[in-house]
């Protein structure tokens, strides 16, 4: 859900088995969440529950396969788009004022000392 521009995943929910104290504290951050840009983070044991379930998710054979296939299949996608628009991404590059700051190059500073000169060489 959208509020104020900012995505709310968990909504803070009182109870759920903690002390009195920190049901008032767990309300007083849920009135605060629309004061706040971010949503209350859950809690440790709703993390950890949510960890293993995702644990076990990730250990599925078949959730593995799957992604596997759909991640090679995003990756072949990207390079294509990368050889169709390479040219037309290049033009518009070139057309920036300020292009300068892109054509600047890695200057490479790593010195073997086995390269450098020694005291023969310096004679």
């Amino acid at each position: 859900e959208m509020r104020a521009g900012v995505v709310c995943v968990w909504e803070a929910q009182p109870g759920g088995g903690q002390s009195e104290r920190a049901e008032e504290e767990a309300a007083a951050a849920a009135r605060a969440v629309d004061d706040c840009a971010f949503e209350t983070p859950p809690t440790y044991a709703k993390y950890a529950r949510d960890l293993a379930r995702l644990m076990r998710i990730c250990a599925d054979p078949a959730v593995n396969s799957f992604s596997w296939r759909r991640l090679n299949r995003l990756e072949s996608r990207f390079h294509l788009h990368v050889m169709e628009h390479e040219q037309a991404e290049t033009t518009e590059q070139r057309k920036v004022p300020h292009r300068d700051f892109y054509n600047i190059r890695k200057v490479d500073t790593h010195i073997h000392l086995a390269a450098a000169m020694n005291q023969k060489h310096l004679l």
